[in-house]
């Protein structure tokens, strides 16, 4: 379903098929850790949520015959990035018939508004998504939207709230059984960024009609696949977890000169990986890799910086830098032949002004393909930045599901082959217990 092209990745081989036996250890010491259901390996058993699918429709059905046509997401990172990825990836990013919007991924006030503006002649229903319920940017919005909530519907406003969050501890799991508000829960071995596949990731993805049960079908395919075998030959997520481990390592290489002697050189190191797309419908997907990479990795001054690009509009911004900057980085494409079901044709025009009528009756999909073919061979050849491309025939429910698995399969065992925890994120709270003493001020 998906293949992984790494042909151009400027690295000898033996850099990282010499990784094989370590990471054979890894992946049977990770196994084993599943089995155990070790910390943070719940996402692992992703199954386990295909039972509560039909108890969200059941609700969703419930909540739409009574007229109400929007759902407002209330959450930050893990907690919106894998619905609105899936949501973006499959309905489309410009759907006109968007029916799921996004609050409590940022405290600005502009945003707020704008969402407040849009809803203001709907009937909405909440999803708010927090395990801990104290998570200050959700907490608050939560709190401005309810109250709106009760404006509109008075005591029975509860009805109309869903909460999707720890079962056995936490504010809002408190809140939600004083209030009375239907929930659905996240197994607490499960961390935001692995909790797409859960009804964080879930119920806002059935509010927009996706066929949850065929995106988890992609992601049992590739637990299938990823796990059969190890070998890098037969695992494309390991493949893709090694060569980026091998281009972020430096390395002692002989360097010949001219027959007079050796020296030792450090091979180049690669602190940086950019993920490229071509298609408006995947931005979202890799705000969310994004986070998959940098909280898993991004830890004792190490890790590579992942970032993201979108061509072929960041071409005439940052295609210079690419092309021509400091080396520091790699870059991985993710390109989906299918990006759009209705082929677009370049017409045909009597004056023929801007001299195009050359490409008459070619799509224009055909060309962001031959925009993508040359910028391939430019920044890895011309400007001899190692390149990996990952290809998928369709944007579908099934090819999301298995991208998911793929990923987070490929991180564990890059931060594993970094002799790091993939599962925790201890910095992310310094911020947090910064926030939090200055709000204490208003006590």
């Amino acid at each position: 379903m998906i293949k992984l092209d790494a042909t151009r990745n400027k690295l000898n081989k033996r850099q990282y098929y010499g990784l094989q036996r370590k990471i054979s250890n890894i992946h049977e010491s990770f196994m084993s850790d599943v089995k155990n259901n070790s910390f943070g390996t719940g996402w692992f058993n992703f199954e386990q949520n295909v039972d509560v699918v039909d108890q969200m429709q059941t609700k969703i059905n419930e909540l739409k015959n009574e007229g109400v046509e929007h759902l407002l997401v209330i959450g930050i990172g893990g907690s919106f990035l894998g619905s609105s990825s899936a949501i973006d990836f499959i309905n489309g990013k410009y759907d006109p018939k968007k029916n799921v919007h996004f609050a409590g991924v940022n405290l600005s006030s502009s945003h707020i508004n704008q969402i407040k503006e849009t809803l203001s002649d709907k009937k909405y229903a909440i999803c708010v998504i927090s395990k801990s319920g104290t998570t200050i940017e959700p907490a608050i919005i939560f709190r401005y939207f309810k109250d709106d909530l009760k404006q509109r519907y008075g005591e029975d406003y509860n009805k109309y709230v869903i909460s999707i969050t720890s079962e056995n501890s936490g504010k809002l799991v408190e809140i939600s059984k004083l209030r009375n508000y239907t929930s659905f829960y996240i197994d607490d071995n499960t961390g935001g960024r692995f909790s797409a596949l859960t009804p964080a990731g879930t119920f806002p993805m059935l509010w927009a009609g996706i066929d949850v049960k065929a995106l988890m079908s992609g992601a049992a395919k590739a637990k299938k696949e990823l796990t059969a075998s190890s070998k890098l030959d037969e695992n494309i997520a390991y493949k893709y977890a090694a060569i980026r481990y091998a281009l972020n390592r430096p390395r002692l290489a002989i360097h010949r000169t001219n027959g007079l002697g050796i020296t030792l050189k450090t091979t180049k190191q690669y602190d940086m990986e950019i993920m490229t797309t071509y298609d408006s419908d995947l931005q979202q997907l890799t705000n969310w890799w994004v986070q998959l990479f940098g909280e898993s990795e991004g830890k004792f001054n190490r890790g590579i910086y992942p970032t993201k690009a979108f061509n072929t509009t960041d071409l005439h911004s940052l295609g210079q830098a690419i092309q021509g900057g400091k080396k520091i980085f790699f870059e991985t494409t993710l390109w989906i032949e299918e990006q759009f079901n209705k082929e677009l044709l370049i017409p045909e025009t009597s004056d023929d002004l801007d001299g195009l009528n050359y490409l008459r009756g070619v799509s224009i999909q055909q060309i962001n393909k031959l925009a993508f073919e040359s910028v391939y061979k430019a920044h890895s050849e011309d400007a001899n930045t190692p390149n990996i491309v990952l290809f998928a025939e369709k944007k579908n429910e099934e090819t999301f599901g298995y991208l998911l698995f793929f990923w987070w399969m490929s991180v564990v065992m890059s931060a594993k082959l970094n002799k790091m925890d993939p599962f925790n994120q201890p910095e992310v709270e310094i911020y947090k217990n910064n926030l939090k003493k200055e709000l204490e001020k208003y006590k």
